[in-house]
């Protein structure tokens, strides 16, 4: 690390990992493993919202639960020395995905972690009266903190999204005795702020099959388009627009 202040901080980072176990991190026996990585990462900037450089995970010979890696990379690049026009890419073996335009990192982060939990309690009381279960497990009072800070805030995000399916099949084993997978497109835009935040996105699959050896869904050619304005912090429900179009 060199110049360790704000924005002029540089860092350079190489190291090594050999056989972890994150049952051994967070104490759950669902999260068994024996990974081995090597982290190569390298920038400019200590803070989230100045942070530009590259990393890169390389996985080799490891297993997640009962999946085994034989190798596997990640890599990341974070471009935000133009406030109006702020890149982030991620590549991997599973998938590819591109964030550019102006927005504030840990505001976008923040946003849709709130917008998301926000979503969840709305649906929870309109619906509790049939199915008591889907009353969502939101902490109020922590959901009231943070829309209060994004409101502080007063950021705006102007940005352009391209997420680009390439094999899921690892994420399947990972995540249960149900395979999926799929290949295709998704491309679309983030637009607004606090007050009142709009998402669009254009989907293209190729092919995508959930299912197990018995039974399953297999969807080949399709197009979809999702359009949802006027989301808004104050019963999100209300005056939220949803236009879905599939081809």
């Amino acid at each position: 690390f060199r110049g360790l202040s704000g924005s002029d901080a540089v860092f350079d980072v190489d190291g090594e990992v050999a056989n972890l176990n994150l049952e051994d991190l967070f104490h759950r026996p669902a999260y068994g493993s024996d990974l081995t990585m090597r982290l190569r990462a390298n920038g400019r900037g200590m803070a989230w919202d100045v942070l530009s450089g590259d990393a890169s995970l390389e996985i080799t010979n490891s297993r997640y639960g009962d999946y085994r890696i034989e190798s596997g990379s990640v890599r990341l690049h974070l471009n935000q020395q133009d406030p109006l026009q702020k890149e982030i890419s991620l590549e991997s073996n599973i998938a590819d995905f591109t964030l550019s335009g102006a927005f504030d990192l840990p505001y976008l982060v923040s946003l849709l972690s709130y917008q998301t939990d926000n979503i969840r309690l709305a649906v929870g009381k309109k619906f509790s009266t049939v199915d008591s279960s889907l009353a969502a497990s939101v902490d109020r009072q922590a959901l009231v903190r943070q829309g209060e800070a994004l409101r502080a805030a007063g950021k705006t995000i102007d940005a352009t999204y391209l997420l680009r399916l390439k094999d899921l099949i690892p994420l399947s084993r990972v995540a249960g005795n149900r395979t999926f997978n799929g290949v295709g497109v998704l491309r679309g835009a983030l637009l607004g702020d606090y007050t009142n935040l709009s998402l669009e996105g254009r989907l293209g699959l190729s092919e995508f099959f959930y299912g197990n050896a018995d039974s399953g869904i297999l969807i080949e050619d399709a197009e979809a388009t999702l359009q949802i304005t006027d989301l808004k912090p104050a019963d999100p429900l209300h005056e939220l627009e949803v236009f879905i179009d599939a081809d």
